[in-house]
């Protein structure tokens, strides 16, 4: 059952139709020159990155070389929200959307505290020489 359809930009200059149905993700050219691109969607929320946004979406399957890497933005609908993912997808994406939170948080972390310590290691430095200046 088709869930959702809808036009995507792939690039700049390059759109496709993004059809969601209960078991696939399709990317296909409407001219027809580029095969389409059919992803199965429990793989995708599972092992792999299916992360919609409410303008852009990140979906990528396998690794390395071999992945298949789409960053799709909106065009008609503007917006991904009115997809209805099926629930157990809907699951795997919130599990994917936390963890990318978490790891969001985590690199905010550690960028503060190497912003802090060189802070530190500025102020010691400049009380060096300040009190090298000093003494001279």
């Amino acid at each position: 059952m088709e869930r959702w359809r809808g036009t995507v930009a792939v690039g700049p200059q390059e759109q496709r139709v993004l059809t969601v149905t209960d078991d696939t993700l399709e990317v296909t050219d409407p001219g027809g020159i580029m095969p389409p691109v059919v992803l199965d969607l429990r793989a995708l929320a599972e092992h792999g990155v299916l992360l919609p946004g409410a303008k852009m979406m990140t979906v990528v399957q396998g690794r390395g070389v071999d992945a298949t890497r789409l960053q799709l933005r909106a065009v008609n609908p503007p917006t991904f929200e009115g997809i209805d993912w099926p629930d157990d997808v809907r699951e795997g994406i919130e599990a994917q959307q936390a963890r990318a939170r978490e790891a969001s948080l985590a690199l905010r972390r550690q960028l503060g505290k190497i912003v802090a310590l060189t802070i530190v290691v500025l102020g010691v430095l400049l009380a060096v020489l300040v009190v090298i200046l000093l003494l001279t």
